[in-house]
Protein backbone atom coordinates (compact mmCIF):
# COMPACT_ATOMS: atom_id res chain seq x y z
CA UNK A 1 0.00 0.00 0.00
CA UNK A 2 2.70 1.98 0.86
CA UNK A 3 4.27 1.54 -2.70
CA UNK A 4 0.93 3.32 -4.34
CA UNK A 5 1.15 6.16 -2.17
CA UNK A 6 4.46 7.48 -3.44
CA UNK A 7 3.87 7.81 -6.85
CA UNK A 8 -0.28 9.38 -5.92
CA UNK A 9 2.02 11.83 -3.87
CA UNK A 10 4.19 12.66 -6.43
CA UNK A 11 1.66 13.14 -8.66
CA UNK A 12 -0.86 15.43 -6.48
CA UNK A 13 1.76 17.98 -4.91
CA UNK A 14 2.83 19.28 -8.76
CA UNK A 15 -0.94 19.15 -9.17
CA UNK A 16 -1.83 21.36 -6.57
CA UNK A 17 1.07 23.91 -7.08
CA UNK A 18 -0.47 23.89 -10.77
CA UNK A 19 -3.44 25.01 -9.79
CA UNK A 20 -2.32 27.69 -7.21
CA UNK A 21 -0.49 28.93 -10.04
CA UNK A 22 -3.11 29.13 -12.19
CA UNK A 23 -5.27 30.84 -9.56
CA UNK A 24 -2.29 33.46 -8.90
CA UNK A 25 -2.50 34.54 -12.65
CA UNK A 26 -6.64 35.08 -12.76
CA UNK A 27 -8.11 38.13 -11.58
CA UNK A 28 -8.78 38.28 -8.17
CA UNK A 29 -12.62 37.15 -7.09
CA UNK A 30 -13.89 36.30 -3.96
CA UNK A 31 -13.22 32.52 -2.79
CA UNK A 32 -14.13 30.55 0.08
CA UNK A 33 -11.97 31.25 3.43
CA UNK A 34 -10.92 28.03 5.26
CA UNK A 35 -9.05 29.57 8.25
CA UNK A 36 -10.82 29.07 11.27
CA UNK A 37 -11.80 26.20 14.00
CA UNK A 38 -13.68 23.13 12.76
CA UNK A 39 -15.04 20.03 14.52
CA UNK A 40 -17.14 16.88 12.70
CA UNK A 41 -17.50 13.47 12.71
CA UNK A 42 -16.25 10.29 10.16
CA UNK A 43 -16.80 6.89 9.07
CA UNK A 44 -14.48 4.92 8.30
CA UNK A 45 -13.67 1.29 6.71
CA UNK A 46 -10.34 -0.23 7.57
CA UNK A 47 -8.55 -2.96 5.64
CA UNK A 48 -5.69 -4.33 7.95
CA UNK A 49 -2.72 -6.91 7.84
CA UNK A 50 -0.81 -8.57 11.25
CA UNK A 51 2.48 -7.54 11.77
CA UNK A 52 3.73 -10.46 14.17
CA UNK A 53 7.46 -12.39 14.69
CA UNK A 54 5.34 -15.56 15.48
CA UNK A 55 4.10 -18.24 13.43
CA UNK A 56 0.65 -17.61 11.77
CA UNK A 57 0.15 -20.57 9.71
CA UNK A 58 -2.68 -21.94 12.28
CA UNK A 59 -4.70 -18.43 11.77
CA UNK A 60 -7.49 -18.67 9.12
CA UNK A 61 -6.17 -15.83 8.06
CA UNK A 62 -3.45 -12.85 9.13
CA UNK A 63 -5.91 -9.73 7.33
CA UNK A 64 -9.21 -8.63 8.44
CA UNK A 65 -11.34 -5.35 7.22
CA UNK A 66 -13.29 -3.36 9.96
CA UNK A 67 -15.66 -0.32 10.06
CA UNK A 68 -15.16 2.30 12.57
CA UNK A 69 -16.23 6.08 13.34
CA UNK A 70 -15.31 8.69 15.54
CA UNK A 71 -14.97 12.53 15.93
CA UNK A 72 -12.46 14.94 14.92
CA UNK A 73 -11.95 18.85 15.20
CA UNK A 74 -9.01 21.22 14.48
CA UNK A 75 -7.75 24.83 13.17
CA UNK A 76 -6.70 25.80 9.47
CA UNK A 77 -4.85 28.70 8.71
CA UNK A 78 -4.58 30.41 5.26
CA UNK A 79 -1.04 30.62 3.61
CA UNK A 80 0.17 32.52 0.77
CA UNK A 81 -0.37 31.25 -2.69
CA UNK A 82 -3.65 29.48 -1.46
CA UNK A 83 -1.85 27.20 0.71
CA UNK A 84 -4.18 25.85 3.85
CA UNK A 85 -1.78 24.55 7.04
CA UNK A 86 -4.33 22.54 9.23
CA UNK A 87 -3.83 20.81 12.85
CA UNK A 88 -6.04 18.64 12.94
CA UNK A 89 -7.62 15.74 16.41
CA UNK A 90 -9.13 12.50 15.28
CA UNK A 91 -10.62 10.48 17.52
CA UNK A 92 -12.52 6.99 16.94
CA UNK A 93 -15.04 6.29 19.16
CA UNK A 94 -16.56 3.16 17.71
CA UNK A 95 -14.96 0.15 16.04
CA UNK A 96 -15.76 -3.27 15.13
CA UNK A 97 -13.73 -6.18 16.27
CA UNK A 98 -11.32 -8.32 14.61
CA UNK A 99 -11.63 -11.76 14.48
CA UNK A 100 -10.02 -14.91 12.93
CA UNK A 101 -9.92 -18.81 14.16
CA UNK A 102 -7.59 -21.37 15.10
CA UNK A 103 -7.57 -23.66 12.30
CA UNK A 104 -4.42 -26.16 13.42
CA UNK A 105 -4.30 -26.30 16.83
CA UNK A 106 -7.73 -26.73 18.28
CA UNK A 107 -9.75 -28.01 15.79
CA UNK A 108 -13.62 -27.83 17.64
CA UNK A 109 -15.25 -30.51 18.59
CA UNK A 110 -18.72 -31.21 16.12
CA UNK A 111 -21.27 -28.36 17.35
CA UNK A 112 -18.37 -26.30 19.38
CA UNK A 113 -17.74 -23.32 18.97
CA UNK A 114 -14.05 -22.74 17.54
CA UNK A 115 -10.81 -21.03 18.96
CA UNK A 116 -11.06 -17.22 18.10
CA UNK A 117 -8.85 -14.73 18.39
CA UNK A 118 -10.36 -11.30 18.86
CA UNK A 119 -9.02 -7.45 19.19
CA UNK A 120 -10.87 -4.64 19.93
CA UNK A 121 -9.58 -1.16 19.45
CA UNK A 122 -10.70 0.48 23.35
CA UNK A 123 -8.75 3.86 22.98
CA UNK A 124 -7.28 5.77 19.94
CA UNK A 125 -5.77 9.69 19.68
CA UNK A 126 -4.18 10.82 16.63
CA UNK A 127 -2.18 13.94 16.03
CA UNK A 128 -2.80 15.32 12.42
CA UNK A 129 -0.78 18.23 10.18
CA UNK A 130 -2.42 18.74 6.86
CA UNK A 131 -1.24 20.78 4.15
CA UNK A 132 -3.67 21.46 1.28
CA UNK A 133 -4.22 23.69 -1.78
CA UNK A 134 -7.58 26.04 -2.27
CA UNK A 135 -9.25 26.02 -5.60
CA UNK A 136 -12.32 28.21 -3.97
CA UNK A 137 -14.74 25.03 -2.72
CA UNK A 138 -12.44 22.62 -2.86
CA UNK A 139 -9.70 21.82 -0.77
CA UNK A 140 -7.25 18.90 -1.98
CA UNK A 141 -4.40 18.02 0.81
CA UNK A 142 -1.86 15.70 2.33
CA UNK A 143 -1.86 15.00 6.11
CA UNK A 144 0.78 12.94 8.17
CA UNK A 145 -0.19 11.74 11.90
CA UNK A 146 1.07 10.05 14.81
CA UNK A 147 -1.15 8.89 18.15
CA UNK A 148 -1.39 6.06 20.85
CA UNK A 149 -4.02 3.15 20.46
CA UNK A 150 -4.86 0.77 23.62
CA UNK A 151 -6.17 -2.68 21.99
CA UNK A 152 -7.77 -5.70 23.86
CA UNK A 153 -6.84 -8.76 22.78
CA UNK A 154 -8.21 -12.55 23.57
CA UNK A 155 -8.02 -16.01 22.93
CA UNK A 156 -11.18 -17.39 23.02
CA UNK A 157 -12.36 -20.91 24.25
CA UNK A 158 -8.73 -21.39 25.68
CA UNK A 159 -8.74 -21.41 29.31
CA UNK A 160 -5.60 -20.43 31.56
CA UNK A 161 -3.78 -24.23 31.31
CA UNK A 162 -4.05 -23.77 27.19
CA UNK A 163 -6.81 -26.46 27.63
CA UNK A 164 -9.95 -25.92 24.90
CA UNK A 165 -12.95 -24.75 27.39
CA UNK A 166 -16.22 -23.43 25.75
CA UNK A 167 -16.77 -20.02 27.25
CA UNK A 168 -13.23 -19.56 28.62
CA UNK A 169 -11.13 -16.98 27.57
CA UNK A 170 -7.06 -15.94 27.62
CA UNK A 171 -7.21 -11.84 27.81
CA UNK A 172 -4.89 -9.18 27.43
CA UNK A 173 -3.77 -5.63 26.35
CA UNK A 174 -1.48 -3.21 25.52
CA UNK A 175 -1.04 0.04 24.17
CA UNK A 176 0.54 0.81 20.51
CA UNK A 177 2.37 3.62 18.75
CA UNK A 178 0.91 4.72 15.71
CA UNK A 179 1.40 6.61 12.57
CA UNK A 180 -0.53 7.11 9.56
CA UNK A 181 -0.20 9.35 6.45
CA UNK A 182 -2.98 10.26 3.62
CA UNK A 183 -4.56 12.04 0.63
CA UNK A 184 -7.39 13.84 1.82
CA UNK A 185 -10.57 15.82 -0.55
CA UNK A 186 -12.59 18.21 1.20
CA UNK A 187 -15.53 20.31 0.06
CA UNK A 188 -17.43 23.48 1.01
CA UNK A 189 -21.02 22.72 0.33
CA UNK A 190 -22.05 25.43 2.10
CA UNK A 191 -19.83 28.32 4.11
CA UNK A 192 -20.20 26.20 7.31
CA UNK A 193 -20.43 22.81 6.27
CA UNK A 194 -17.82 20.64 4.50
CA UNK A 195 -18.15 17.07 3.22
CA UNK A 196 -15.03 14.70 3.07
CA UNK A 197 -13.03 12.09 1.21
CA UNK A 198 -9.54 10.68 2.45
CA UNK A 199 -7.49 8.01 1.95
CA UNK A 200 -5.19 6.71 4.40
CA UNK A 201 -1.74 4.27 5.37
CA UNK A 202 -1.19 3.27 8.94
CA UNK A 203 0.84 1.46 10.85
CA UNK A 204 0.89 -0.13 14.57
CA UNK A 205 3.65 -1.05 15.97
CA UNK A 206 4.52 -4.41 17.29
CA UNK A 207 3.95 -4.89 21.27
CA UNK A 208 4.46 -7.80 22.95
CA UNK A 209 1.18 -9.59 24.47
CA UNK A 210 1.54 -11.89 27.33
CA UNK A 211 -0.57 -14.67 27.58
CA UNK A 212 0.05 -18.40 28.58
CA UNK A 213 -0.92 -19.36 25.28
CA UNK A 214 2.50 -17.86 24.14
CA UNK A 215 4.81 -18.84 26.93
CA UNK A 216 7.30 -21.59 24.51
CA UNK A 217 7.39 -18.93 22.15
CA UNK A 218 10.19 -15.95 21.74
CA UNK A 219 9.11 -12.54 21.76
CA UNK A 220 5.68 -13.65 23.59
CA UNK A 221 3.94 -12.69 20.08
CA UNK A 222 5.00 -9.56 19.22
CA UNK A 223 2.10 -8.22 17.26
CA UNK A 224 1.67 -4.84 15.37
CA UNK A 225 -0.70 -4.14 11.92
CA UNK A 226 -0.03 -2.21 8.80
CA UNK A 227 -3.10 -1.36 6.28
CA UNK A 228 -5.57 1.52 4.32
CA UNK A 229 -7.90 3.25 5.50
CA UNK A 230 -11.02 5.35 3.58
CA UNK A 231 -12.40 7.89 5.55
CA UNK A 232 -15.78 9.80 5.08
CA UNK A 233 -16.43 12.67 6.71
CA UNK A 234 -18.79 15.58 7.47
CA UNK A 235 -17.82 19.14 9.54
CA UNK A 236 -19.02 22.01 10.55
CA UNK A 237 -16.53 25.41 10.40
CA UNK A 238 -17.45 27.81 12.77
Amino acid sequence: MLRFFIPVVMVFIPFCVAIADDKASVSKTPTFDWSGPYAGVFVSHNWGKLDTQGDTSHLSSDEDDVWASGLFGGYRWNLPRQFVLGAQIEVPLAADTGTVEDITFYPAPAFQPPVTYEYDVDNVFLAIVQLGIAYDRLLPYVEAGIGRAEVSYRINNVDYANAYSPGAAQKTSNVHTIWKVGLGLDYAVTDNWIAGVKLSYFKAEPESYNLPWYDDTPGRYDRGAHGSSANFTLSYKF
